[in-house]
């Protein structure tokens, strides 16, 4: 009787081989590649640097009224489109002239000394119809209990009796800080910073978020 197994056997074996062998090259070809590239590292925030930004944080006192340079000041202010926005300074030059420019698309610029910044009073009047209304509303920087560069909604300031509103200034060339404005830009009504600002004494009342323009602006 004719031996089958051997042939049977032979080819099994050979299977097997073939198989073991395709299976090594298939590791060896998984190993070799190369392991997957890390996440990128997130950038970090942008800050204000010393030529521009958003200055929330309370500057030097001496190096803002020791500054011999000039700031930009971009002062974004929405819900009040031709409004006139006034900076007031109290300190730091023998020319203390208030500076007042129109808010257009949203923003308004003033241009003035550095150390004038420290102790710089902001208002804001309504332009209706071409007219000019002569109301003045005090811009309240930070109301009783906000913390500088924390978010200051309306309903946080309208809760507050009294509010900040002396500037604690910048050394930045160019700067920018954002104002909000209730009711319209022919009447506007509470008027505040949103983050709050750093301030330096000066305090008003509050009734509904709004204040008027103190007779003697008390910064010191």
């Amino acid at each position: 009787m004719p031996n089958t197994r051997n042939p049977i056997l032979i080819v099994l074996v050979v299977v097997g081989v073939l198989v073991a062998a395709g299976l090594a090259l298939l590791f060896l070809g998984t190993g070799s590649e190369a392991p997957p590239a890390a996440a990128p590292t997130p950038t970090p925030s942008a800050t204000p640097t010393a030529t521009g930004g958003t200055p929330t944080a309370a500057p030097n006192e001496k190096a803002v009224q020791d500054a011999e340079t000039d700031t930009s000041l971009n002062l974004n202010v929405a819900n009040c489109e031709g409004c006139l926005i006034t900076a007031q300074p109290t300190s730091g030059s023998t020319d203390l002239q208030p500076v007042t420019a129109t808010v257009s698309e949203g923003t308004a610029q003033v241009d003035l000394p550095t150390s004038t910044t420290y102790g710089l009073v902001f208002s804001i009047r309504g332009a209706g119809d071409g007219a000019e209304n002569q109301d003045n509303q005090l811009v309240t920087l930070a109301a009783d209990g906000a913390t500088a560069g924390a978010a200051q909604p309306l309903a946080d300031v309208q809760k507050a009796s009294q509010g900040n509103y002396c500037w604690a200034g910048t050394v930045l060339d160019v700067a920018t800080v954002q104002f909000s404005v209730s009711g319209d830009a022919a009447t506007p009504g509470a008027a505040w910073a949103d983050p709050a600002l750093p301030t330096i004494g000066g305090k008003a009342k509050l009734s509904d978020g709004a204040a008027s323009v103190p007779t003697e602006l008390k910064c010191n």
